[in-house]
This record gives structure tokens, sequence and C-alpha cells, in this order.
């Protein structure tokens, strides 16, 4: 009987972790492959385009934002990516026409962040509007923006092609930024190579995440 209690009491403990190993495995695989689904769909459209797009990113992959004369090409980009994607879902507002659940946004994750610091609130509301105007993906605005849902089970929330965020698990769990919940970026180095970098600029994670570049290499 104590040899079975011994057993139980450590089966009780390292089943937790074990569980939560399996889960991150899961996780880090579900990234890989949106990276490679990402990577060939645009690397696909950018060669339909003959590689005359400029709806990126500067080469750091953050930082500008396209040219004014560019957004025109971010449309002829997003029309041309969306027929190399296994698109089954298509919202105008991804979170109204079903296509996202409702995510924590940016501004929600800074103040869970600050919640015990000695930040003053003048001082948080600072840093809550400078990341709306700059970046964007609020609680409530990511309700707004077009979402699509593709055959894989990954759901993509646009800005625009060039600026986005990708939940690699759909609906399901555990929703959470640095997780399965990532904003990404696309940006063409130097017009002759593809890049899709998810660290820096706006890109952040909820405690106990990590930033999509270090996920994929796992």
């Amino acid at each position: 009987m104590i040899t079975l209690g011994i057993i139980g009491v450590v089966a009780a403990l390292t089943m937790p972790v074990l569980i939560g190993k399996y889960q991150h495995f899961v996780l880090v695989n579900r990234a890989k492959k949106a990276y490679s689904i990402l990577y060939q769909a645009y690397y696909k459209t950018l060669s339909d385009l003959e590689f005359s797009n400029t709806c990126f990113y500067d080469a750091a992959g953050a930082g500008t934002q396209p040219t004014s004369s560019s957004y025109y090409d971010c449309t002829v980009f997003r029309d041309q990516l969306l027929k190399n994607l296994k698109v089954i879902k298509y919202c105008q507002k991804g979170y109204e026409e079903g296509c996202i659940i409702s995510y924590k946004g940016k501004d929600d994750v800074i103040k869970e962040q600050y919640e015990n610091s000695d930040i003053s609130q003048d001082e948080l509301d600072e840093k809550i509007d400078f990341s709306n105007k700059t970046c964007g993906f609020t609680t409530a605005g990511i309700k707004n923006y077009r979402a699509i849902v593709l055959a894989d089970g990954f759901t993509i929330i646009s800005v625009n092609p060039a600026y986005f965020a990708i939940d690699t698990n759909g609906a399901k769990g555990p929703n959470k930024w640095g997780y399965d919940l990532f904003i990404l970026y696309v940006y063409y180095k130097d017009m002759k190579k593809l890049h899709i970098s998810g660290e820096a600029g706006c890109t952040f994670i909820e405690k106990g995440g990590m930033f999509f570049n270090k996920m994929i290499l796992e």
C-alpha cells in the first residue's frame, strides 16, 4: 500500500509536467506548419505577380509601414494570396461573421504586464495609447478586422498582407499570444529573399509565451 501510495504521488507530480510538454510540442509543430504554409503561399503569390509587388515592410521586419503608393499593391497581393491559400471561410468582420473568437488585445496584455508595477496610471495610459495608435490589435479592434479560416485549421486576422496575426489552433485553446496566437510581419529583403518574422516591432506575448521566430526553431 505504501508503494502504491508513493507511485500515486509521483504520478500526480509528473503527469502535469508531461501533459504541459506534450501541449507545447503540439503548439510548436502547429507553428512550424503555419510557417511552411504561409511561406509557400507568399512565395507562390510573389511568383504569380512576377516579383514586382511592393506590399512589404522594411528589411528589419518592422518599423515602417508600406508606403502609400504600395497600398494598391497590398490589395492586389491580398487578392492573389487568397487564391494560394486553402480558404474555407472569409469574413470582412472576423468576430461578427464567425471567423474568430473574442481575443485579448495588446492593450489588455499591457495592462496585465504592469498590473503589480510602480508605473502611474498616466504612464500606463500613455503606453496603451501609443500602442493603439502604432500597432492596433486592441481587444475591441481585432473584432472588426477581416479574417480567414484555412482548411488546415489556421485563422489569419489581417490588417494587410504585410502585417497580420495568425492563430495556429483556430478557435481551440489556449488562444494566447505567444502560444498559438502571433503577430507576423512579411518583408522581402533587397527584393531577393522573402522573410516572415514574428519578433520585434509590434509583436508581443503573454506571460510564459514565446515569440514565433523562436518557437519554429525548436
